[in-house]
């Protein structure tokens, strides 16, 4: 076990290494969802996304900042919402998670493998 405060600390650095690294795609990505123009716009969209966040977590729902700004993102947009990059992003929605739980269990594999006896929690 490692301390709150080192766990807290490498994973803040890999959430700013992301961030720096993958952040302009993503950014790019919900710009061509619907343009806003003004920062009244942009500071609409921002606060619907914040108090859904706030209330979904509140109410003990997973939720996530992205899926959250995609809601103001394609309600903003109108008319000239780039539908077919929804349904990409509710694909990544879908996906990601599978993805994730194939890794995990390959993972788990070699990890049991390495040390030659089950990975387990004690009762």
């Amino acid at each position: 076990m490692i301390r709150f405060t080192t766990a807290a600390l490498v994973c803040g650095g890999i959430v700013v290494l992301g961030a720096v690294t993958s952040g302009a795609g993503t950014t790019d990505t919900l710009g061509r969802l619907g343009a806003v123009d003004a920062r009244a716009g942009a500071f609409t969209c921002a606060l619907a996304a914040g108090l859904t966040v706030y209330y979904m977590t509140r109410w003990g729902l997973p939720v996530s900042t992205t899926q959250a700004i995609v809601g103001p993102g394609v309600m903003r947009g109108g008319r000239d919402v780039d539908w077919c990059l929804v349904r990409n992003i509710g694909l990544g929605w879908l996906t990601t998670p599978l993805v994730a739980a194939v890794v995990c269990v390959v993972a788990l594999f070699f990890v049991q493998n390495a040390f030659d006896q089950p990975v387990h929690r004690e009762k």
